[in-house]
């Protein structure tokens, strides 16, 4: 892929999902009342990256089991 901006990413439509430190903050702030520190961040970014790779196999079965069944 081209080396590209996000925001070139996300007006030519070539991300499907995406989840900003916007995104982190509002969940953080629900589930445990407060926003995280700048320093918790490469923490968070870790462990949502493994959580994601880990998962992302069961994501894409589901999609495409579904859509298979269309």
């Amino acid at each position: 892929m081209q080396d590209l901006k996000m925001n070139d990413l996300i007006s030519e439509g070539n991300l499907v999902y995406y989840i900003t430190k916007e995104d982190v903050q509002l969940e953080a702030k629900r589930r445990i009342g407060r926003e995280l520190a700048d320093e918790e961040f490469p923490i968070i970014r870790k462990l949502l990256s493994n959580g994601i790779s880990t998962s992302i196999d069961i994501i894409y079965n589901t999609i495409f089991t579904e859509e298979i069944k269309k």
